[in-house]
């Protein structure tokens, strides 16, 4: 009989802790949209930061699985979207 087994790495949490830190600022940046729209402010909003993360949530979670996946080192990605929730 087959026996599938998933073997975790260090890398695998720090794509866990990127995935976490992905949620939070998602949450972060659409309540502050919301907030925006519901109060009328004339601040301009941008959707492409919630459209990006969700993109490098994708990312990860497709790499979490298969290291493979892409042709892209893990540690190059993480570096990004660390870069990119900073500048945020």
């Amino acid at each position: 009989m087959l026996k599938y087994t998933v073997h975790f790495t260090k890398e695998c949490n720090k794509v866990e802790k990127a995935l976490c830190e992905i949620d939070k600022k998602i949450s972060e940046v659409s309540s502050s949209l919301y907030n925006e729209k519901a109060f009328l402010s004339k601040k301009k909003y941008n959707n492409i930061q919630i459209l990006t993360l969700l993109h490098f949530k994708d990312i990860l979670s497709k790499l979490y699985w298969n290291n493979s996946f892409y042709n892209v080192e893990l540690k190059q990605i993480l570096t990004k979207v660390k870069n990119y929730i900073n500048a945020l």
